[in-house]
């Protein structure tokens, strides 16, 4: 039967948010938390970005959705109630 080891490192790795490099633990976050990191809350849309340049403009991510977190994601964080292009 294995045993949790209490002294066991968490592995941290590098994630992009708004083109500011964070570590963070390498483990499922949610969106909430990920915003938290670079000092957002939630009044901000989180998206998850292929690339820096991604034409999309990125996948929304939920406050409350999991997202595993992997070395080198790219984030963008920007406030909730913008509305491109209207005047």
């Amino acid at each position: 039967m294995a045993t949790e080891n209490p002294e066991a490192k968490a592995v941290l790795v590098k994630i992009i948010i708004n083109r500011r490099a964070y570590e963070v633990e390498a483990r499922p976050m949610t969106g909430r938390e990920i915003l938290a990191v670079a000092g957002f809350h939630e009044g901000y849309d989180l998206y998850l970005l292929g690339l820096e340049t991604d034409p999309t403009g990125g996948e929304l991510i939920l406050a409350d959705q999991v997202v595993d977190i992997k070395s080198e994601m790219r984030f963008r964080a920007i406030p909730g109630n913008l509305t491109f292009g209207a005047r």
